[in-house]
């Protein structure tokens, strides 16, 4: 039996934006869902960006982004996505870490875009799984993290984990899962 419009909760997706994210692969994420809720004149998706200490967040490309909350505030998640950039790994924090795993024992679906796999995977997140990253990250993937398994798909979609390439690559991704939750029709009027 499908919920009434009165029970319907809306996907709550939270973004962590780690230091030189790309606006791109950010704003190719968040629009599938905006277009989601104005075609279906519903709120079918709620978004947050989050950053480690609740501070605006800088981007690869220059501009500083404000975000809604830090990760020690941010409110309960269905989906959680690591937007990655450039040199993400020196923005991988052991409370960044234990963030992710705890979301990861709540249920939360977990993602990233770009670089975000990284993220992932240096939590021990992606072990065993299938993942798409950036092009240019997906051999120091393969050697530091033996146990995840990049491909070179634009997205990829295992489990309870996905992951996208950069640039327009999560756009594909999201409309994906709008497919998946909301059908066809929206996904392809999107």
């Amino acid at each position: 039996m499908e919920d009434s419009v009165e029970d319907f909760k809306p996907i709550s997706v939270g973004f962590l934006l780690m230091e030189n994210f790309t606006m791109i692969s950010l704003a190719a994420a968040v629009e599938p869902l905006r277009m989601a809720n104005l075609l279906s004149e519903k709120t079918l998706f709620e978004w947050h960006l989050i950053s480690e200490n609740g501070e605006s967040q800088k981007a690869s490309d220059g501009i500083s982004v404000l975000v809604d909350t830090s990760i020690f505030e941010a409110q309960v998640l269905d989906v959680l996505v690591v937007a990655g950039g450039i040199e993400v790994h020196r923005g991988c924090s052991f409370e960044i870490t234990k963030w992710l795993q705890e979301l990861d024992r709540q249920g939360v679906q977990l993602g990233g875009i770009c670089t975000g796999a990284y993220v992932l995977a240096a939590a021990g997140l992606l072990d065993n799984y299938v993942c798409s990253i950036h092009w240019e990250s997906k051999t120091v993937l393969k050697e530091l993290f033996p146990l995840v398994q990049p491909n070179d798909n634009l997205f990829s979609v295992d489990r309870s984990r996905l992951t996208s390439a950069g640039g327009t690559a999560p756009l594909d991704m999201m409309i994906n899962i709008i497919r998946a939750n909301f059908g066809s029709d929206l996904a392809r009027a999107i």
